[in-house]
């Protein structure tokens, strides 16, 4: 599995963002048909929004939707989607919080004083509307974190070079906050490059993040590692994982 190298340095904390051959089609009942008692694995129904959902007791422990993503694991005890997500956050240890990625961002992050985890999956309407920067702040407002302690990691993902766009979806940006402007570039006469790593980051910067780390590979561009749904129009993804081990 390939292992986030920046949370390597942290006890008792597991994050990867999965490569080319696997695919999160498989890995999710792998993880999930592999539970222990009292682990959980949790997978939002993403809608390229910005909500984020806590993950605390009273959640694990109350009702929850049938399972539609994967309807093969409706009765896997600790398999848990949300519905109307695109966030999560924990505090509890053996909860595996999960995301899943086709040329679209995970922002990952920890605040390793108040042993807390979250993952968002920005693309590019969340990256808009700033999931980085909600992540961060529910983090702030559930745990108590503070910004100087949160390390966070902003995965391959299609970049600058390949994000293409036309005048409509450059003026939602630019109506959504004027400044992601720095972050577009004019391709030809019809087109333009957002960047998307950059936009996320700034978000976390106006959340008063100091330690963002980003992998600068370009999903679209290395066709050995990662799954695009751009370039190959496949449904194929990568998986986001992270989870405070017990």
């Amino acid at each position: 599995m390939n292992k986030i190298s920046l949370f390597g340095q942290f006890h008792k904390l597991t994050a990867f963002f999965s490569l080319k051959p696997d695919r999160s089609f498989d890995l999710i009942p792998s993880i999930a048909r592999g539970l222990e008692e009292g682990e959980y694995l949790v997978k939002p129904h993403m809608v390229h929004g910005k909500h984020v959902q806590v993950i605390d007791e009273e959640f694990l422990g109350g009702e929850h939707i049938k399972a539609e993503g994967y309807p093969e694991l409706a009765d896997v005890p600790g398999y848990i989607e949300v519905p109307v997500t695109d966030g999560l956050v924990t505090d509890v240890p053996g909860v595996g919080l999960v995301t899943t990625h086709g040329d679209c961002i995970a922002v990952f992050a920890y605040d390793p004083v108040k042993r807390a985890v979250g993952v968002a999956h920005a693309g590019w309407k969340g990256t808009m509307l700033g999931i980085a920067g909600e992540l961060v702040k529910t983090m702030k407002e559930q745990y108590g974190s503070k910004a100087e302690d949160i390390y966070t990691y902003i995965s391959p993902g299609i970049d600058k070079c390949h994000f293409e766009v036309r005048e409509d979806v450059k003026k939602q940006f630019l109506d959504t906050a004027e400044w992601t402007g720095k972050y577009i570039k004019r391709k030809d006469e019809e087109h333009f490059l957002i960047d998307l790593k950059g936009v996320n980051k700034k978000y976390l910067e106006l959340e008063g993040i100091e330690y963002i780390e980003i992998n600068e590979d370009c999903t679209y561009c290395k066709e050995d590692l990662y799954w695009s749904y751009r370039r190959s129009k496949d449904m194929d993804r990568m998986l986001a994982y992270i989870r405070l081990d017990k």
